[in-house]
Order: C-alpha cells, then structure tokens, then sequence
C-alpha cells in the first residue's frame, strides 16, 4: 500500500470495504425468506378418528415438498370423496429451486406448530407460501388476510417511508 502522503493511498481499502458491505445483503436473504408473514387457521380442527384425513393430509405436503424442488409454483389434490384436500405452494421467483424447496419443506411444520391441525390453513414466509382446505367446508375468501404475524427486529423507518409515498403522490398529482 502507498504511503499517507499519495492522495490515492485509501482507494484499496475503500475497496476492500466496499466488497464486503456489497456482500452482506446477498448473504442474509436466504436466512430472510424463511421469516413469517402471516398465518391463517381455520377455527374448525381436523375431526379425523379413523386418521384418513391425516394420511392425506401427509401426502398432500409431500407432493407439495418434493414438486418445489422443481417449480415455483405447483397445485394439486389428494384422497377422493369427502377426504379431497387440494393444496398448493408458491415461491417467490427470485429464489433458487433449493431455496424453494428449503423453504416450502418448513411450511408443514410451522402449520402443524402454530395452527394444529385445522380443515384449512395458509401461511407465507418471506420466500414462500402454501395452503390447504378440506373439500366442503365454508373458506374465508382468498382475499382477507386471517392474522399477521409482525416482526419486531424491523420496526424503524415506518415515518420515513410514508413521508417518501406521500411525497411522491404530491408530486405526481402536481
């Protein structure tokens, strides 16, 4: 490296630095995909004495697992007569087919931990979303957000957000 008195003696470590901050951000949005968003569980459990709604229910997430390995987007139907269940996932496109597939092999279990085992369950994760409903039943319309989940690492910069909008709106109307 030169010595202080070249004018350009900072220039390598301003590049080092600037490298590293470049490589933070790629590195934390894998982890990031698999934060909540939100969740919605039907109120009515899984009456399901006899565990066939429960095999299918099984087989309906491991189609939904093993097809995002290969797509990002997959729907599908499982059991016959009053035990259908149809289910499907969706990954955000940006995401590599084994973060997909990270991501929707979790879904299963944060539904099974956090809903039980209702009819009809929805939840997405930052890179991924699945749902499934149990033939028959009344749903609540794809459009109504059930319950959201908020994080509370992100919370700052909600003023300045609103402020840029409102000021972009001002300017567009003007």
């Amino acid at each position: 490296m030169s010595s202080p008195g070249n004018p350009f003696w900072f220039l390598p470590l301003f590049l080092v630095i600037l490298t590293i901050f470049q490589l933070i951000p790629l590195s934390k949005s894998a982890a990031d995909s698999n934060s909540i968003v939100y969740k919605g569980c039907a109120k009515q459990a899984l009456s399901d004495p006899s565990g066939v709604y429960s095999q299918a229910l099984s087989s309906l997430f491991g189609t939904l697992i093993a097809q995002s390995s290969k797509a990002k987007f997959f729907k599908t139907t499982t059991g016959s007569g009053q035990t259908t269940i149809t289910g499907l996932f969706q990954c955000r496109g940006d995401l590599s087919n084994v973060d997909c597939y990270t991501c929707v092999s979790r879904l299963p279990i944060l539904i099974d931990k956090l809903c039980g085992r209702p009819i009809a369950a929805r939840m997405q994760l930052l890179g991924c979303y699945m749902l499934y409903e149990v033939a028959g039943f009344a749903q609540i319309s794809g459009m109504e957000m059930l319950y959201k989940s908020c994080s509370g690492t992100n919370v700052g910069g909600l003023d300045l957000r609103r402020g840029e909008i409102l000021l972009y709106l001002h300017l567009k109307m003007a």
